[in-house]
């Protein structure tokens, strides 16, 4: 495949390379930041303080608006991508927002205004949660989703917002791109030519895999 069309063959390996993000840097849920911010939405990754709910304060991956709506979203990110994701993801979020919302209402410091739960994952959900997620409204993201529009392969390949896992970069050189936050392939694309001599990889390096991204984003 690849010796037929090296774009085609990078794009048909997706699924792995979103699997590949590191979790030791929360790489997947900056990534999905990201892809959010592609796609029109006002997104914040793990925002500070801690939003606090009616009870306790929670950990928000991401928090992302549109459209005067505003949602609390939970990045779930595994690395065996063929596995399901269960019923306790989305009742753990739902959970999660009632509190938020409920701290919201009494004005207690440091409360979000908290709209819809959201839950974003990089595999296929079990049926148990995608019935309860449908009863309870809570918006969720995974691989081939029935619902092309909440499918995470298809918000990231209408926005071309692919991981730079994608390009299978030398180990060394996904550890210096983590490092200044380069996570898709437009971020590697906006680099200038100063930005890329401050990254210790090889000048010749960078442009090659620089030169594979541009022409996935023009696909």
């Amino acid at each position: 495949m690849k010796n037929r069309n090296e774009i085609f063959a990078l794009r048909f390996r997706l699924r792995e390379a979103i699997a590949e993000l590191n979790p030791n840097y929360s790489e997947f849920e900056k990534y999905i930041t990201k892809v959010l911010k592609i796609d029109g939405f006002e997104a914040e990754w793990s925002p500070r303080p801690k939003p606090r709910g009616e009870c306790i304060e929670h950990e928000i991956d991401v928090v992302a608006e549109q459209h005067g709506t505003t949602y609390m979203i939970e990045c779930k990110h595994h690395y065996h991508h063929h596995r399901f994701t269960g019923l306790d993801i989305p009742m753990r979020q739902w959970s999660r927002l009632e509190d938020l919302k409920r701290g919201h209402e009494h004005g207690i410091n440091n409360s979000v205004k908290a709209d819809e739960a959201w839950v974003i994952v990089n595999t296929k959900l079990s049926d148990h949660a995608k019935r309860y997620a449908e009863c309870k409204n809570i918006r969720m993201t995974a691989w081939k989703y029935s619902n092309e529009d909440y499918s995470l392969d298809s918000l990231v390949e209408r926005n071309k917002a692919y991981p730079v896992t994608i390009l299978r970069p030398p180990q060394h050189v996904r550890t210096e791109l983590s490092k200044k936050d380069i996570l898709t392939v437009q971020d590697l694309i906006g680099l200038t030519d100063q930005k890329i001599e401050k990254i210790p990889v090889k000048n010749s390096v960078m442009k090659n895999i620089q030169r594979i991204a541009e022409k996935m984003a023009n696909k």
